[in-house]
Protein backbone atom coordinates (compact mmCIF):
# COMPACT_ATOMS: atom_id res chain seq x y z
CA UNK A 1 0.00 0.00 0.00
CA UNK A 2 1.05 3.42 -0.86
CA UNK A 3 1.00 6.81 1.47
CA UNK A 4 -1.17 9.89 0.47
CA UNK A 5 0.65 11.78 -3.05
CA UNK A 6 1.00 15.03 -0.22
CA UNK A 7 1.41 14.38 3.35
CA UNK A 8 -0.92 15.20 5.90
CA UNK A 9 -1.42 16.26 9.84
CA UNK A 10 -4.85 15.75 11.36
CA UNK A 11 -6.59 19.62 12.07
CA UNK A 12 -6.44 19.27 15.50
CA UNK A 13 -2.61 19.07 15.35
CA UNK A 14 -2.17 22.32 13.24
CA UNK A 15 -4.12 23.99 16.35
CA UNK A 16 -1.48 22.82 18.95
CA UNK A 17 -0.39 25.34 21.46
CA UNK A 18 3.41 25.87 21.18
CA UNK A 19 3.96 26.74 24.77
CA UNK A 20 3.16 22.64 25.50
CA UNK A 21 6.23 20.40 26.17
CA UNK A 22 7.87 18.72 22.51
CA UNK A 23 6.03 20.69 20.36
CA UNK A 24 6.96 19.22 16.74
CA UNK A 25 7.39 15.54 18.29
CA UNK A 26 4.15 15.82 19.29
CA UNK A 27 3.13 16.92 15.78
CA UNK A 28 5.28 14.01 14.24
CA UNK A 29 3.35 11.69 16.57
CA UNK A 30 -0.09 12.63 15.98
CA UNK A 31 1.19 12.39 11.76
CA UNK A 32 2.05 9.13 12.49
CA UNK A 33 -0.82 7.83 13.84
CA UNK A 34 -3.07 9.56 11.15
CA UNK A 35 -0.93 7.55 8.73
CA UNK A 36 -1.55 4.36 10.14
CA UNK A 37 -5.14 5.01 10.65
CA UNK A 38 -4.68 5.38 6.60
CA UNK A 39 -3.26 1.74 6.54
CA UNK A 40 0.58 2.37 6.14
CA UNK A 41 3.11 0.12 7.61
CA UNK A 42 5.46 1.56 10.19
CA UNK A 43 8.26 2.27 7.86
CA UNK A 44 5.66 4.17 5.42
CA UNK A 45 4.09 5.80 8.27
CA UNK A 46 7.32 7.04 9.99
CA UNK A 47 8.18 8.55 6.46
CA UNK A 48 4.87 10.01 5.96
CA UNK A 49 5.10 11.44 9.76
CA UNK A 50 8.62 13.35 9.17
CA UNK A 51 7.39 14.52 5.65
CA UNK A 52 4.45 15.84 6.82
CA UNK A 53 6.00 18.11 9.72
CA UNK A 54 8.30 19.51 7.76
CA UNK A 55 6.21 20.62 4.97
CA UNK A 56 4.05 21.99 7.49
CA UNK A 57 6.33 23.90 10.42
CA UNK A 58 6.97 26.90 7.82
CA UNK A 59 3.01 27.28 7.17
CA UNK A 60 2.74 27.61 11.22
CA UNK A 61 5.67 30.16 12.22
CA UNK A 62 3.51 33.01 11.61
CA UNK A 63 0.38 31.59 13.12
CA UNK A 64 2.44 30.90 16.61
CA UNK A 65 4.21 34.10 16.28
CA UNK A 66 0.86 35.22 16.59
CA UNK A 67 -0.29 33.49 19.22
CA UNK A 68 3.13 34.30 21.43
CA UNK A 69 2.14 37.78 20.47
CA UNK A 70 -1.38 37.72 22.08
CA UNK A 71 0.00 35.58 25.36
CA UNK A 72 2.80 38.39 25.61
CA UNK A 73 0.97 41.04 28.11
CA UNK A 74 -0.07 38.08 30.03
CA UNK A 75 3.72 36.68 30.40
CA UNK A 76 5.15 40.19 30.68
CA UNK A 77 2.82 40.75 33.54
CA UNK A 78 3.96 37.21 35.21
CA UNK A 79 7.98 37.77 34.60
CA UNK A 80 7.04 41.23 36.40
CA UNK A 81 5.84 39.89 39.19
CA UNK A 82 8.76 37.22 39.37
CA UNK A 83 10.92 40.20 39.22
CA UNK A 84 9.51 41.97 41.78
CA UNK A 85 10.11 39.10 44.13
CA UNK A 86 13.53 38.86 43.29
CA UNK A 87 14.51 42.68 43.89
CA UNK A 88 12.46 42.26 47.15
CA UNK A 89 14.06 39.66 48.67
CA UNK A 90 17.66 40.98 47.65
CA UNK A 91 16.49 44.47 48.98
CA UNK A 92 15.68 42.47 52.23
CA UNK A 93 19.67 41.99 52.59
CA UNK A 94 21.12 44.07 50.81
CA UNK A 95 18.78 47.44 51.30
CA UNK A 96 20.88 49.23 54.05
CA UNK A 97 24.43 48.60 51.77
CA UNK A 98 22.25 49.87 48.75
CA UNK A 99 21.11 53.02 50.82
CA UNK A 100 24.81 53.73 51.55
CA UNK A 101 25.91 52.93 47.99
CA UNK A 102 23.43 55.00 46.71
CA UNK A 103 24.77 58.11 49.18
CA UNK A 104 28.49 57.96 47.46
CA UNK A 105 27.02 57.52 44.10
CA UNK A 106 25.18 60.94 44.42
CA UNK A 107 27.94 63.04 46.42
CA UNK A 108 30.23 61.44 44.09
CA UNK A 109 27.98 62.97 41.33
CA UNK A 110 27.45 66.37 42.94
CA UNK A 111 31.77 66.93 43.15
CA UNK A 112 31.72 66.19 39.86
CA UNK A 113 29.36 68.62 38.98
CA UNK A 114 31.12 71.59 41.04
CA UNK A 115 34.02 70.77 39.62
CA UNK A 116 32.44 71.17 35.72
CA UNK A 117 31.41 74.23 36.97
CA UNK A 118 35.01 75.35 38.05
CA UNK A 119 36.57 74.29 34.92
CA UNK A 120 33.51 76.50 32.60
CA UNK A 121 34.99 79.27 34.99
CA UNK A 122 38.27 78.70 33.86
CA UNK A 123 37.18 78.18 29.82
CA UNK A 124 38.48 81.82 29.19
CA UNK A 125 42.07 81.16 30.62
CA UNK A 126 44.98 79.46 28.48
CA UNK A 127 45.67 75.96 29.50
CA UNK A 128 48.92 75.60 31.94
CA UNK A 129 51.99 74.41 30.49
CA UNK A 130 51.23 71.00 31.73
CA UNK A 131 48.94 71.35 29.01
CA UNK A 132 45.95 68.74 31.01
CA UNK A 133 43.11 68.71 29.32
CA UNK A 134 40.01 68.73 32.63
CA UNK A 135 37.18 69.12 29.90
CA UNK A 136 38.75 65.02 29.05
CA UNK A 137 38.67 64.49 32.35
CA UNK A 138 35.29 65.39 33.56
CA UNK A 139 34.32 63.32 30.55
CA UNK A 140 35.95 60.76 31.92
CA UNK A 141 34.34 61.13 35.55
CA UNK A 142 31.14 61.49 33.77
CA UNK A 143 31.17 58.02 32.40
CA UNK A 144 32.47 57.04 36.15
CA UNK A 145 29.67 58.16 38.02
CA UNK A 146 27.55 56.56 35.11
CA UNK A 147 28.83 53.23 35.62
CA UNK A 148 28.64 53.44 39.22
CA UNK A 149 24.75 53.82 38.72
CA UNK A 150 24.84 50.72 36.42
CA UNK A 151 27.03 48.58 38.84
CA UNK A 152 23.99 49.36 41.26
CA UNK A 153 21.32 48.83 39.22
CA UNK A 154 22.49 45.24 38.21
CA UNK A 155 22.93 44.53 42.12
CA UNK A 156 19.17 45.57 43.04
CA UNK A 157 17.80 43.45 40.06
CA UNK A 158 19.99 39.99 40.95
CA UNK A 159 22.82 40.35 38.22
CA UNK A 160 26.05 39.91 40.39
CA UNK A 161 28.37 39.18 37.34
CA UNK A 162 26.69 41.68 35.33
CA UNK A 163 27.55 44.17 38.04
CA UNK A 164 31.22 42.85 38.28
CA UNK A 165 31.46 43.84 34.77
CA UNK A 166 30.81 47.18 34.80
CA UNK A 167 32.65 47.24 38.13
CA UNK A 168 35.73 46.05 35.85
CA UNK A 169 35.09 49.64 33.47
CA UNK A 170 35.50 51.54 36.69
CA UNK A 171 38.48 50.13 37.37
CA UNK A 172 39.95 50.99 34.20
CA UNK A 173 38.62 54.34 34.53
CA UNK A 174 40.54 54.61 37.69
CA UNK A 175 43.86 53.74 35.77
CA UNK A 176 43.24 55.73 32.52
CA UNK A 177 42.26 58.99 34.87
CA UNK A 178 45.17 58.34 37.61
CA UNK A 179 47.39 58.11 34.89
CA UNK A 180 46.57 61.35 33.03
CA UNK A 181 46.38 63.12 35.82
CA UNK A 182 49.49 62.01 37.38
CA UNK A 183 51.68 62.74 34.97
CA UNK A 184 50.21 66.06 33.44
CA UNK A 185 53.81 67.06 32.33
CA UNK A 186 53.89 64.49 29.70
CA UNK A 187 50.65 65.66 27.85
CA UNK A 188 49.15 62.26 28.42
CA UNK A 189 45.43 64.30 28.00
CA UNK A 190 45.89 65.10 24.40
CA UNK A 191 47.73 61.85 23.41
CA UNK A 192 44.12 59.89 25.11
CA UNK A 193 42.21 62.41 23.04
CA UNK A 194 43.98 62.05 19.54
CA UNK A 195 44.24 57.83 20.20
CA UNK A 196 40.48 58.22 19.83
CA UNK A 197 40.98 58.86 15.93
CA UNK A 198 43.21 55.53 16.40
CA UNK A 199 39.83 53.68 17.97
CA UNK A 200 37.66 55.67 15.31
CA UNK A 201 39.23 54.34 12.16
CA UNK A 202 39.10 50.73 13.19
CA UNK A 203 35.86 50.79 14.09
CA UNK A 204 35.27 52.64 10.39
CA UNK A 205 37.52 49.38 8.42
CA UNK A 206 35.60 46.65 10.23
CA UNK A 207 31.94 48.18 9.66
CA UNK A 208 33.32 48.69 5.86
CA UNK A 209 34.38 45.58 5.90
CA UNK A 210 30.86 43.81 7.12
CA UNK A 211 28.18 46.07 6.03
CA UNK A 212 26.87 43.80 2.97
CA UNK A 213 26.42 40.96 5.41
CA UNK A 214 24.53 43.23 7.80
CA UNK A 215 22.42 44.75 4.82
CA UNK A 216 24.17 48.20 6.27
CA UNK A 217 24.80 50.96 4.12
CA UNK A 218 28.62 52.00 3.69
CA UNK A 219 29.79 55.30 4.83
CA UNK A 220 29.60 57.68 2.47
CA UNK A 221 33.38 58.27 0.50
CA UNK A 222 33.62 62.04 2.77
CA UNK A 223 33.02 60.42 5.78
CA UNK A 224 35.93 57.91 5.54
CA UNK A 225 37.86 60.19 3.84
CA UNK A 226 37.81 62.29 6.69
CA UNK A 227 38.27 59.46 9.46
CA UNK A 228 41.22 58.31 7.07
CA UNK A 229 42.48 62.09 7.26
CA UNK A 230 42.23 62.17 11.24
CA UNK A 231 43.80 58.64 11.53
CA UNK A 232 47.05 59.90 9.24
CA UNK A 233 47.20 63.04 11.01
CA UNK A 234 48.05 61.33 14.38
CA UNK A 235 49.97 59.20 13.41
CA UNK A 236 51.99 62.22 11.85
CA UNK A 237 51.74 63.56 14.92
CA UNK A 238 53.00 60.55 16.93
CA UNK A 239 54.95 58.22 14.91
CA UNK A 240 53.13 54.92 13.50
CA UNK A 241 53.51 52.60 16.48
CA UNK A 242 50.84 55.53 17.78
CA UNK A 243 47.97 52.79 16.14
CA UNK A 244 49.05 50.05 18.54
CA UNK A 245 47.17 49.26 21.47
CA UNK A 246 47.36 52.17 24.76
CA UNK A 247 50.02 54.32 22.69
CA UNK A 248 48.48 57.02 24.15
CA UNK A 249 50.40 56.10 26.89
CA UNK A 250 53.77 55.22 25.55
CA UNK A 251 55.85 58.50 27.15
CA UNK A 252 55.19 56.43 30.19
CA UNK A 253 57.23 53.24 28.95
CA UNK A 254 60.52 52.61 26.71
CA UNK A 255 60.86 52.61 22.88
CA UNK A 256 58.45 50.26 21.20
CA UNK A 257 56.97 48.42 24.37
CA UNK A 258 54.29 46.32 24.57
CA UNK A 259 51.80 48.37 26.48
CA UNK A 260 49.49 46.12 28.19
CA UNK A 261 46.76 46.89 30.80
CA UNK A 262 48.46 45.49 33.49
CA UNK A 263 51.37 47.92 33.11
CA UNK A 264 49.01 50.64 33.12
CA UNK A 265 47.83 49.27 36.14
CA UNK A 266 51.17 49.06 37.85
CA UNK A 267 52.13 52.48 37.01
CA UNK A 268 49.08 53.75 38.51
CA UNK A 269 49.81 52.40 41.69
CA UNK A 270 46.76 50.19 41.08
CA UNK A 271 47.64 47.25 40.68
CA UNK A 272 46.76 45.67 43.71
CA UNK A 273 43.01 45.09 42.54
CA UNK A 274 44.30 43.06 39.80
CA UNK A 275 42.77 40.05 41.58
CA UNK A 276 39.25 42.15 41.39
CA UNK A 277 39.53 42.75 38.19
CA UNK A 278 40.88 39.47 37.03
CA UNK A 279 37.49 37.70 38.11
CA UNK A 280 35.37 40.35 36.94
CA UNK A 281 37.42 39.81 33.26
CA UNK A 282 35.48 36.26 33.34
CA UNK A 283 31.96 37.64 33.25
CA UNK A 284 32.80 39.96 30.60
CA UNK A 285 34.47 37.53 28.06
CA UNK A 286 33.65 33.83 27.02
CA UNK A 287 36.26 32.12 28.18
CA UNK A 288 36.14 28.61 30.09
CA UNK A 289 36.35 29.96 33.81
CA UNK A 290 32.94 32.31 33.14
CA UNK A 291 31.09 28.92 32.13
CA UNK A 292 32.15 27.18 35.31
CA UNK A 293 31.34 30.42 37.68
CA UNK A 294 27.75 29.87 35.74
CA UNK A 295 27.01 26.95 37.75
CA UNK A 296 25.64 27.88 41.19
CA UNK A 297 25.50 25.90 44.29
CA UNK A 298 21.97 27.19 45.88
CA UNK A 299 20.85 25.59 49.49
CA UNK A 300 19.39 22.07 47.88
CA UNK A 301 21.57 21.55 44.75
CA UNK A 302 23.92 23.47 42.30
CA UNK A 303 21.78 25.00 39.05
CA UNK A 304 23.01 26.90 35.88
CA UNK A 305 22.55 30.60 36.05
CA UNK A 306 20.01 31.51 34.10
CA UNK A 307 18.98 35.34 34.67
CA UNK A 308 18.36 37.09 37.90
CA UNK A 309 19.33 35.08 41.06
CA UNK A 310 18.26 36.17 44.33
CA UNK A 311 21.07 34.00 46.24
CA UNK A 312 23.67 36.10 45.47
CA UNK A 313 26.72 37.83 47.23
CA UNK A 314 27.13 41.20 46.14
CA UNK A 315 29.68 42.42 48.93
CA UNK A 316 32.51 42.63 46.68
CA UNK A 317 31.68 44.26 43.83
CA UNK A 318 29.38 46.72 45.84
CA UNK A 319 32.43 47.51 47.86
CA UNK A 320 35.05 47.52 45.00
CA UNK A 321 32.85 49.67 42.32
CA UNK A 322 32.74 52.46 45.26
CA UNK A 323 36.40 52.00 46.07
CA UNK A 324 37.18 52.86 42.05
CA UNK A 325 34.35 55.38 42.01
CA UNK A 326 36.37 57.18 44.96
CA UNK A 327 39.84 56.40 43.01
CA UNK A 328 38.31 58.83 40.26
CA UNK A 329 37.33 61.85 42.21
CA UNK A 330 40.50 62.50 44.32
CA UNK A 331 42.31 62.92 40.63
CA UNK A 332 39.48 65.26 39.56
CA UNK A 333 39.78 67.34 42.07
CA UNK A 334 43.77 67.37 41.51
CA UNK A 335 43.05 68.20 37.90
CA UNK A 336 40.87 71.03 38.45
CA UNK A 337 41.85 74.54 38.59
CA UNK A 338 41.40 76.16 41.85
CA UNK A 339 39.33 72.76 43.28
CA UNK A 340 42.09 72.48 46.01
CA UNK A 341 42.05 75.91 46.89
CA UNK A 342 38.99 75.47 48.50
CA UNK A 343 38.55 73.35 52.06
CA UNK A 344 34.96 72.86 51.33
CA UNK A 345 36.41 70.36 48.59
CA UNK A 346 38.51 68.24 50.58
CA UNK A 347 35.95 68.03 53.15
CA UNK A 348 33.49 66.53 50.22
CA UNK A 349 36.04 64.02 49.56
CA UNK A 350 37.19 63.06 53.26
CA UNK A 351 32.84 62.74 53.28
CA UNK A 352 33.31 60.47 50.52
CA UNK A 353 35.59 58.44 51.40
CA UNK A 354 34.10 57.70 54.92
CA UNK A 355 30.94 56.77 52.66
CA UNK A 356 32.96 54.02 51.03
CA UNK A 357 34.24 52.83 53.76
CA UNK A 358 30.89 52.68 55.98
CA UNK A 359 29.49 50.92 52.41
CA UNK A 360 32.11 48.44 52.68
CA UNK A 361 30.87 47.33 55.85
CA UNK A 362 27.30 47.63 55.41
CA UNK A 363 27.74 44.87 52.31
CA UNK A 364 30.17 42.77 54.77
CA UNK A 365 27.89 42.59 57.06
CA UNK A 366 24.64 41.64 54.57
CA UNK A 367 27.02 38.94 53.75
CA UNK A 368 27.71 37.76 57.06
CA UNK A 369 23.53 37.60 57.06
CA UNK A 370 23.31 36.05 54.19
CA UNK A 371 25.15 33.34 54.76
Amino acid sequence: MTGPREPKLPQSATDRDLSRGSFTLSLAEDAYDYAVQKGLAHDQAVDAAVTAVLAQLPKMIGPLAASLHRSAPELVENLANDRLEIISEISKRWGRAFLTYEAAGQLAFEIGAKMYDLVCQHDDEPLADDEISVDLISLLYGRACTVSGEVLCLMQSGFPEGAAARQRTLHELAVVITLIVDHADLGLAKRYADYSYVEQRDDMVQYQRHTDALGLRPLDTPVVAEIEANYRNVLAQYGEHFRRRNRWAAPLFSAGEDITFVKLEDKAGLSHLRPMYGYSNHHVHAGARAAILNLHETRDWWQIGAGAREDVDLAGVGHAALVSLLQCTAPLLKSTPGALEDPDHLLQLQVLSRLVEDAGLAFRRAAVKSM
